[in-house]
C-alpha cells in the first residue's frame, strides 16, 4: 500500500477475495455489500473492505465532514477518488472476539441506507402507490360482488371505501414528508457538492 501511494495512488483498497470465516456471518456481511452494491456505488467492491490507505487530502477532506451515523469506508468512498486494489485474504481472528454483534450490523445496514440513498423514502411512496392501486381493484370488486350478490351489510361499502382511500392518502403524504425530511438532512450534513483533487494551472 505504502508503495502504491509513493507511486502517486492516493486511495489504496485491500480488496477482500476470500474470508475464512463461518457461513452465517458470511451471509450476513453479504447482504450489506451487494445492498451497497446495488443501490448506492455499482462499482463497490463486491465484498466491501476493512483496510485501506488514504493520502493527508482524503482525511482532510473528510475531517470536513460533520456528521454522525455513517460508515466511514462508504463515506471514504463516496468522496470520488478511484481507488487501487490490493487482493488480500481474511483470515480467522486468532485471539479476542468480534464487537460486531447481529443487532450492529443491523443499525450500522439502517445508517447507510438512509445516509447515502433515497431507497427508504421511495420505499414508502412506493407503497402508497401499490395500495392505491390494489385497494381501487379491490374497492371495484367487492362493488361488483355487492352488486351481484347483494351479501354487504348495509354502510360496509362505504366503511370499506373510506378506510382505503385515507390510508392511501396517509402513506402518500409520509412519502412527501420523508422525501422533504431526507433533503433536510442532506443540507444538515454539510457534505460538500463537489470535490477538487486537484488544480491545475498554467504558468508562463
Amino acid at each position: 500500500m505504502i508503495k502504491l501511494w509513493e507511486d502517486g495512488d492516493v486511495f489504496v483498497i485491500g480488496k477482500r477475495e476470500s474470508r475464512a470465516e463461518g457461513w452465517w456471518h458470511k451471509r450476513i456481511s453479504g447482504i450489506y455489500w451487494r445492498l451497497i452494491k446495488k443501490f448506492i456505488f455499482k462499482d463497490f467492491p463486491s465484498d466491501g473492505y476493512d483496510f485501506c490507505l488514504i493520502d493527508r487530502k482524503i482525511v482532510e477532506k473528510i475531517n470536513l465532514i460533520n456528521e454522525k451515523n455513517t460508515s466511514i469506508f462508504i463515506l471514504i468512498y463516496w468522496l470520488g477518488f478511484k481507488p487501487k486494489y490490493i487482493s488480500i485474504n481474511r483470515e480467522l481472528r486468532t485471539f479476542g472476539k468480534s464487537q460486531w454483534t447481529l443487532l450492529k450490523k443491523i443499525n450500522i445496514t439502517i445508517d447507510t441506507l438512509i445516509g447515502f440513498t433515497y431507497l427508504p423514502s421511495r420505499l414508502i411512496t412506493l407503497s402508497s402507490l401499490t395500495t392505491s392501486l390494489i385497494s381501487f381493484i379491490y374497492f371495484i370488486y367487492i362493488l361488483i360482488n355487492w352488486k351481484i350478490t347483494g351479501t354487504a351489510p348495509p354502510g360496509w361499502m362505504t366503511v370499506v371505501g373510506l378506510l382505503l382511500l385515507l390510508g392511501t392518502i396517509i402513506l402518500f403524504a409520509l412519502g412527501i414528508i420523508s422525501e422533504y425530511l431526507l433533503r433536510i438532512l442532506d443540507e444538515s450534513r454539510k457534505r460538500p457538492s463537489y470535490i477538487i483533487e486537484r488544480i491545475i494551472t498554467n504558468n508562463k
